[in-house]
């Protein structure tokens, strides 16, 4: 399978421990060309911060803010195979954390 180069991360919620996680994955495996961060909820300003200090420097990041999460998905992935999607309760620390809403 080919890398994946685009890291697609949704959940209803964005908090800093996906940011975390994320953020870890990259330091360990490289950057993406692009990171789309897809939520129900605005984004709060430390998560905001977090994002401009750990992951912005490395690869560009999208935030879409959707109320329909699954349809924003849908469409972002099947437009190209390069996408890895991943419900950010199952990534990261967040999956051992058990923190999902």
């Amino acid at each position: 399978m080919d890398k994946k180069t685009i890291f697609l991360g949704y959940r209803k919620a964005i908090g800093i421990v996906d940011i975390r996680g994320i953020a870890d994955y990259v330091k360990e495996h490289g950057p993406f060309e692009k990171i789309i961060l897809i939520a129900a909820r605005p984004l709060t300003e430390p998560v905001q911060n977090y994002i401009d200090k750990y992951l912005k420097p490395t690869s560009p990041v999208e935030v879409i803010i959707t109320d329909d999460i699954e349809e924003e998905v849908r469409k972002r992935d099947k437009c190209c195979d390069n996408i890895w999607a991943v419900n950010l309760n199952d990534f990261g620390n967040r999956a051992l954390s058990f923190d999902a809403d």
